[in-house]
């Protein structure tokens, strides 16, 4: 029995690339994964950031905008694929909107509307939200990566996760693909371990906060295919955005 997994990165919409999401829905509705998981930082939420707090950015009337597209995004992916399980991990930037209430206006959070599940809709999307890491797939967990400090060398973060757990991670919020394998025991006792990071899914045009326009960044996104109780990973690179998926170019 084969189950499919397709990792969604960061979108961090309104700063998300409308033309790879567009993609990302296309290969929802093609290869009709049987989970789908979005690995966290859907919204960006830049008017509740730290970065914009007594500034311009923080009374920006944009904020429902901001919600109504991610609203509509998790929509297309739900018609793509009507009967995956959808779950949606939290990711630093999806709990700024949250923290912003708790830290400056705690009186609304008691309100429903103060919840981030509620001003989604994810209960009508039957999107389920996740709040800590999770088991993915088999001996798979799935983090944002916020979790814990990360490394500016890659493939060290999915690494030192993959010791501390005792099982294969995957991960988003640096934007920097790369999958990563390593194994524990000896012999026919031996444990296979992967790191993989998914990428993101913005739009560098919109990443106007860069110093001086430099990213390291590249989109992508993640599948797994469990066969017999063992997870396959696959990272799907976009170079220019576009990518290779099941012997098509998207």
């Amino acid at each position: 029995m084969t189950k499919k997994v397709m990792i969604v990165p960061d979108l961090q919409v309104p700063y998300h690339s409308v033309s790879f999401v567009k993609k990302l829905i296309q290969v929802a509705k093609d290869w009709q994964p049987d989970t789908i998981c979005f690995i966290g930082d859907v919204l960006d939420f830049p008017e509740v950031s730290r970065w914009t707090k007594g500034g311009r950015g923080e009374f920006e009337p944009t904020l429902q905008a901001s919600l109504d597209k991610g609203i509509t995004i998790l929509g297309q992916f739900r018609l793509a694929a009507p009967k995956a399980d959808i779950r949606y991990k939290m990711g630093n930037h999806d709990e700024r909107l949250e923290k912003y209430i708790n830290d400056y206006a705690p009186a609304l959070r008691s309100l429903r509307t103060s919840d981030i599940g509620y001003q989604l809709g994810l209960d009508q999307l039957e999107i389920k939200i996740e709040r800590d890491p999770f088991l993915l797939a088999p001996d798979v967990l799935a983090v944002h990566g916020h979790e814990r400090a990360y490394s500016s060398v890659l493939g060290r973060y999915e690494g030192e996760r993959i010791k501390q757990y005792g099982l294969s991670v995957v991960s988003g919020h640096t934007h920097t693909p790369v999958l990563i394998t390593t194994a524990t025991g000896f012999g026919l006792k031996q444990k296979h371990r992967f790191g993989m990071n998914v990428g993101h899914g913005m739009d560098p045009k919109k990443c106007g906060y860069t110093k001086d326009g430099y990213l390291n960044w590249c989109q992508g996104f993640g599948v797994i295919e469990v066969v017999n109780g063992v997870s396959y990973p696959t990272l799907v690179t976009a170079p220019a955005g576009h990518f290779m998926f099941m012997g098509e170019k998207y």
